[in-house]
């Protein structure tokens, strides 16, 4: 909101401007993942799995590293918005 008058590109309103802290981008996809539905979930799966769902839930964590290390920087490069973007 506070930015809110200051857009004047689709870079500032789609990706707000490609200048976001990477803490914040690291909340942002910490709230995504984390909700009613995937917790609730997870707790069943775990119960059901045991152990092997903390394989499942760290390749889950580890997707989200390999994309921000490897993936956005080239998305960055190519000022691209969504994947479909890079496919199309």
């Amino acid at each position: 909101m506070l930015k809110s008058g200051r857009i004047e590109s689709t870079d500032d309103f789609l990706v707000a401007g490609r200048d976001v802290p990477w803490y914040l981008l690291f909340a942002t996809m910490g709230a995504t993942v984390i909700g009613g539905g995937y917790s609730i979930g997870a707790v069943g799966k775990t119960y059901e799995w045991g152990i092997l769902m903390l394989l499942v839930s760290t390749g889950g964590y580890l997707h989200f590293i390999f994309s921000g290390m490897v993936v956005a920087p080239r998305f960055r490069e190519a000022k691209l918005y969504t994947v479909a973007g890079y496919f199309g």
